[in-house]
């Protein structure tokens, strides 16, 4: 059985790390499911858009960010 929130981190992780290095205009959903080994389908499951996936990849990567300095402290 497959975990949902297990597939959207990874796809959230490798979304950042693709949109980082290739630009989000640049990056593809089919480069996303080249990273993550997941269908379009399983992405459009988990985000609307590739510009919702976007948008939560960026709160995701900042909220690992504030994790990370706050844990600094």
């Amino acid at each position: 059985m497959r975990n949902p929130d297990l597939t959207r981190e990874t796809i959230l992780k490798e979304a950042g790390i693709l949109f980082n290095t290739l630009g989000y205009k640049a990056t593809s959903i089919s480069n996303i499911t080249d990273a993550t080994g997941y269908t379009k389908g399983a992405i459009y499951r988990h985000f609307s858009s590739k510009e919702a996936l976007e948008k939560e990849t960026l709160q995701y990567l900042s909220s690992l960010v504030f994790e990370k300095n706050a844990g600094a402290h």
